[in-house]
């Protein structure tokens, strides 16, 4: 059961590899060769089990209006708010920042992801990032730095319905089990939430 279930999970997670092109995009990975154009950005998350006084003027607002984001490049953890809870990550990209990252739209997934083996995350994760140059997908992703064998793992897409369509394909493709068995191998992740904003 608990197989099917990690089964199951790595599909979700490798929701880029399908040979269904949402968009044509062209989607470049980040090599040696991008090094000084690769960006870490900073996520200052808020979740509020209920409306806050607080002041989320430069956050961005989910459409549940619970949960608030802010992305940076300057690296800062904002202040604590009562009645929320607050997650911090700096994160590296992996593939280039698209334009949607600035726009007010967007569907973003945060996986906490431990390693299982001596392989660097990049590393571990580029079969995955192969698949989404090779499908030319709209898909942004970054991961957070290496932490007691923890990290984190996020990608934004553009819509959550771009995500739905997209999935909705590629859990009946024969390309998703051969990716989550070769991921398998050197990642673990198990807790997966999801955000809308628009």
């Amino acid at each position: 059961m608990i197989k099917h279930i990690y089964q199951l999970f790595c599909l979700l997670i490798l929701a880029s590899c399908t040979d269904n092109d949402l968009e044509t995009t062209e989607t470049q990975l980040i090599t040696d060769s991008y090094f000084f154009q690769k960006q870490s950005l900073n996520f200052n998350i808020y979740e509020c089990n209920q409306y806050q006084n607080y002041d989320f003027k430069n956050y961005r607002q989910s459409t549940s209006t619970q949960t608030f984001l802010k992305i940076s490049e300057i690296a800062e953890k904002d202040n604590a708010v009562d009645g929320c809870i607050q997650k911090y990550m700096e994160v590296d990209e992996l593939t280039p920042s698209s334009n949607f990252l600035i726009e007010d739209s967007f569907f973003i997934e945060i996986m906490d992801c431990s390693k299982l083996n001596q392989n660097d995350i990049e590393t571990s994760i580029r079969p995955f990032l192969v698949s989404i140059e090779n499908n030319s997908l709209d898909l942004w992703v970054a991961v957070t730095k290496l932490n007691n064998n923890q990290f984190n793992w996020i990608n934004i897409w553009p819509s959550e319905q771009t995500r739905n369509d997209f999935m909705q394909d590629w859990v009946n493709s024969s390309a998703s089990g051969k990716l989550a068995n070769e991921l398998g191998k050197d990642l673990f992740c198990n807790n997966h939430k999801t955000y809308s904003f628009n």
